[in-house]
């Protein structure tokens, strides 16, 4: 027990009593009993409104509605590719654009390559 509250008075910088206070509530809200600072019920019912409203957006969605949404860079890519296929160096089926709006593989002989075209962010002023 003393370990715990010199544990308590290093990590948090306080004195004696108030880790031993510290110590106290936290063994309150262990067992699952009301503590001074929690909320009430119309506060707690407000608070659960509020931290779940489902609204974030599932990982990646955010980034592929980007990439949806950029028609000069899909034109980019579309000229690009047509370049690569027209020349001499290449064969017409070794370049395929892998992502519309941002990538084109292609071969020259047994090396493969990826290009990748990043539009830059306008400088703030």
């Amino acid at each position: 027990m003393d370990s715990q509250i010199e544990r308590i008075m290093r990590s948090l910088k306080c004195s004696r009593a108030e880790a031993e206070e510290i110590l106290a509530e936290d063994k309150k809200i262990d067992r699952g009993e009301a503590v001074d600072f929690d909320l009430s019920a119309e506060e707690h019912k407000r608070a659960m409104k509020n931290a779940n409203t489902g609204t974030r957006e599932p990982k990646g969605e955010k980034t592929a509605k980007k990439q949806r949404e950029n028609p000069e860079k899909e034109q980019i890519i579309q000229v690009l590719a047509t370049f690569l296929r027209e020349s001499a160096i290449f064969e017409p089926n070794s370049v395929e654009i892998t992502n519309k709006t941002r990538q084109i593989s292609f071969k020259i002989g047994e090396n493969a390559y990826d290009l990748t075209l990043i539009a830059k962010r306008k400088a703030k002023n």
